[in-house]
């Protein structure tokens, strides 16, 4: 009986710790969190109206995944054949919106 008492003593003080670290680790992303929106309201105070619409509307349908990079040779997140103003949006300063891929581009 006493090793029954001994090997649940042992049991609950794993458990103990590791409760611990995964409370540490919510507070280390809760605070994660908060830089993160903090950060986001600060930047979002920076984009036209009209644009930051268009940008909710993609991360929606695209699963948070709305932005995509252009490069010399491809646009990250797209397929090559469903994106086609992506050669216009490499040489563009400005970012790009496409409808037929639900992406914003930008040039890399």
């Amino acid at each position: 009986m006493q090793s029954v008492l001994d090997d649940l003593k042992r049991v609950q003080a794993r458990l103990d710790g590791e409760k611990d670290k995964l409370k540490s680790e919510e507070e280390s992303l809760s605070r994660s969190l908060a830089d993160l929106q903090t950060e986001r309201k600060a930047t979002i105070s920076q984009i036209e109206n009209g644009f930051l619409k268009s940008y909710e509307t993609l991360r929606i349908q695209r699963r948070g995944l709305a932005v995509a990079e252009v490069t010399r040779t491809h646009v990250a997140l797209a397929e090559p054949h469903l994106c086609s103003p992506a050669q216009s949006a490499r040489h563009a300063s400005e970012l790009v919106i496409v409808l037929s891929c639900a992406r914003i581009l930008y040039a890399g």
